[in-house]
């Protein structure tokens, strides 16, 4: 097809091909059809049905026959392309659910090649090409790229960069797809307590942003969806978030990624997933510092006594899983651990102090016997478990647990512990996935860390 028009001649060869989504749970859509704009770089491809399950749309574009890279989320049934002077461009599509799971990418479509070599006039310098502005009744002479003449929270640059109608109404839109900055794609050797980092939020209605649910999950050779190993939902790390301790272990395989949510609710896609591989030395999670790294004091001599302290007053049950012993980090005494009901092992425990968290707010003025941080197992997913925990220097007469983590930062959760009437033991009750399970998802395991105050705090 052939056009003159406005001085200059535009040669625009397009094919049209049907467009086929096979997703799971969706229908297939029907023929994609290209609609272009006679001299102007753009074509609008559009696809009809499909739209059962469908959260959204992902659109992918190839240059001069090259690979597919992602463009785009498309929330529309319709998405348009710009095209670049004297290249070929084909595209293609997959659907994806408000789960995160997308179908095969579609059949590629044929390709349209734009043969223009002058570029785009966008007179008024607002970011909006002057034939859109004109298409939609704007004025190219005047930055309106702000204005909202439909007056539905998009502005006109909004609209346009969206591919919708600024003269129509449109329901909220969900935020873009997030950005991975890092870890990056591939990164190896990342510490076990990496800083995860996004990109910046958009949001086409310009809503704030409300919160982001960041997702890790370690890729093992036995299951083809991995173990989901932190499922958390943050307002306060919206773009960056510190990974708790004993969250990822050394030399594994692990993929992250995240989705935001603005402020009226819409959760925006979830971002591709990076993988990334952990340092093969455990660096971070070191033992008591005695050499052996495996909690225990150094001198036997100070051990002698402990065994009486460890039986007095425990309450029901005793230890199935053995025990584990470390100086506290305050060198106030030394303090044991030992599994109790539900629990399978317990596979890291160390005496933390107060100091190594940055985080102030909430923080208990006095926490004597410092911090505890360890990872138990128990039987199945989402089990309860006993955790019986033992000081050769008694607890306050009304202390109280504290938990603490780099995600929530400080958090009273007396709820979860008993202490015993002498103030030498106390039992943690906990829930794989609940409330205090750092990781946030029932997975098999129970990471926590906290400590016991001097006194309860108002």
């Amino acid at each position: 097809m052939k056009t003159t028009g406005a001085g200059r001649r535009t040669r625009m060869l397009v094919r049209c091909l049907a467009l086929l989504l096979f997703s799971l749970g969706l229908t297939s859509p029907d023929l994609a059809r290209a609609t272009y704009y006679v001299n102007q770089p753009y074509v609008t491809f559009a696809w009809s049905g499909a739209t059962e399950g469908v959260h959204h749309f992902n659109l992918y574009l190839s240059l001069d026959g090259g690979e597919f890279v992602f463009q785009r989320a498309v929330f529309l049934p319709r998405s348009r392309v710009r095209l670049t002077a004297g290249r070929s461009h084909r595209v293609r599509v997959d659907a994806e659910n408000a789960q995160g799971l997308t179908g095969p990418p579609s059949d590629p479509s044929d390709e349209v090649v734009y043969l223009d070599s002058e570029p785009e006039a966008d007179t008024d310098r607002d970011g909006i090409p002057d034939w859109w502005e004109i298409l939609y009744g704007l004025d190219p002479f005047r930055n309106d790229a702000q204005e909202d003449p439909d007056g539905d929270g998009v502005s006109n640059l909004a609209e346009y960069l969206a591919g919708t109608d600024p003269r129509q109404p449109e329901a909220s839109l969900p935020p873009l797809r997030p950005v991975l900055v890092s870890p990056a794609q591939g990164a190896a050797g990342v510490l076990l307590r990496p800083e995860l980092r996004t990109g910046f939020f958009i949001d086409p209605n310009g809503d704030a942003h409300a919160a982001t649910r960041w997702q890790i999950r370690r890729i093992t050779a036995d299951s083809v969806s991995g173990v989901i190993e932190l499922d958390v939902t943050s307002g306060d790390c919206l773009t960056s978030l510190r990974v708790p301790e004993s969250i990822l272990d050394p030399g594994e395989v692990y993929g992250w990624r995240v989705r935001f949510r603005d402020s009226r609710g819409e959760r925006s896609p979830w971002s591709p997933e990076f993988f990334f591989t952990t340092v093969f030395v455990y660096g971070e999670t070191a033992g008591d510092g005695e050499g052996d790294g495996n909690g225990a004091p150094g001198d036997d001599e100070d051990l002698q006594s402990f065994p009486q302290v460890v039986s007095a007053d425990p309450g029901s049950g005793t230890s199935d899983s053995g025990g584990m012993y470390v100086w506290t980090a305050t060198d106030f005494g030394f303090l044991g651990l030992l599994g109790s009901a539900g629990v399978a092992s317990v596979d890291r425990f160390r005496a933390v102090h107060p100091d190594e968290v940055p985080d102030e707010e909430g923080r208990p003025a006095s926490l004597p016997h410092g911090l505890i941080g360890f990872r138990a197992s128990v039987g199945s997913p989402g089990e309860k478990a006993e955790i019986l925990l033992c000081f050769s220097e008694a607890l306050a007469g009304e202390a109280s647990w504290y938990g603490v983590d780099s995600i929530r930062g400080w958090r009273q959760q007396s709820a979860l512990a008993a202490v015993s009437t002498d103030g030498h033991s106390a039992r943690l009750t906990l829930q794989d996935g609940g409330a205090g399970d750092v990781d946030g998802v029932a997975n098999g395991r129970i990471v926590t860390m906290g400590g016991f105050s001097a006194a309860p705090e108002d």
